[in-house]
C-alpha cells in the first residue's frame, strides 16, 4: 500500500468517494451485506469509525482505559444523511490531521496486540478505506 502518505490519499479519496455514494442514495435503502442497516446506518457507521480512530490518535490513546474518553466525545448521530456526511466530513479530515500529525511508531491503541502504533492505525485505515 505504498508510504504513509500514499495511505492518506487512499483514506481521503476511497471516504470522499464512498460519501459521494451515499449523498445521492435513499437513506432507507436497505444495505444487503449489511442486514438490518440502512444506506443512512452505514454512513454513520463510517463516521462513528473515524471519530473512532482520530480520538484514539488526538487524545494519544495507548491502553483499553482511555476509550472511554474517546467514545464519549462521538457527538449525537444527525437524523439526515445531510447531517451525517457533514459530520462524516469532519471525522475524515480529524482522522488524516491526526495521521499527518504522528509518525507511525508513536504508540497508540489498537485492537492488535502485536502493534500498538500509529502505524498500525494507518494502515488498517487505508485498508479499511479500500473494502467499504
Amino acid at each position: 500500500m505504498g508510504s504513509p502518505s500514499d495511505r492518506l490519499t487512499i483514506i481521503a479519496t476511497e471516504s470522499q468517494r464512498f460519501a459521494a455514494v451515499l449523498a445521492t442514495s435513499d437513506p432507507d435503502a436497505r444495505v444487503p451485506t449489511c442486514p438490518g442497516w440502512t444506506a443512512l446506518d452505514l454512513a454513520w457507521h463510517l463516521t462513528e469509525v473515524h471519530l473512532f480512530w482520530a480520538g484514539v490518535l488526538s487524545l494519544s490513546t495507548t491502553d483499553p482505559a482511555g476509550l472511554d474518553r474517546v467514545e464519549g466525545s462521538t457527538p449525537p448521530r444527525p437524523g439526515d444523511m445531510a447531517g451525517v456526511l457533514a459530520v462524516r466530513t469532519q471525522a475524515t479530515d480529524a482522522l488524516i490531521a491526526a495521521l499527518t500529525d504522528l509518525d507511525d511508531a508513536e504508540p497508540r491503541w489498537s485492537w492488535w496486540d502485536p502493534d500498538q502504533t500509529v502505524g498500525f492505525t494507518r494502515r488498517m485505515q487505508a485498508y479499511e478505506a479500500t473494502i467499504q
